[in-house]
């Protein structure tokens, strides 16, 4: 079926809409995805240094985070963690 030129255009102007909302919500997500990653590093790395330490509870909110937690890859014995 045949369609305007003004209705392709419309569907183009709401098509070209649609994909920036898509595309502002991809964002959202790899912020928080890099958000979540960076935390379940964070906690390995208390984990893992909390047991080199003999300690057997911490409280994750205090814990290391005073010292910066470093960039890179944590090496712990022949385990090798990445943020």
């Amino acid at each position: 079926m045949k369609k305007s030129i003004s209705w392709h255009k419309e569907c183009l102007k709401n098509s070209t809409l649609y994909l920036q909302e898509t595309k502002r919500a991809i964002g959202h997500l790899q912020e928080k995805v890099k958000e979540d990653e960076n935390r379940v590093w964070f906690l390995a790395k208390q984990i893992i240094t909390a047991e080199k330490e003999g300690k057997d509870s911490f409280d994750s909110e205090r814990y290391l985070v005073k010292r910066k937690s470093g960039e890179g890859n944590l090496n712990v014995g022949e385990e090798r963690l990445k943020p």
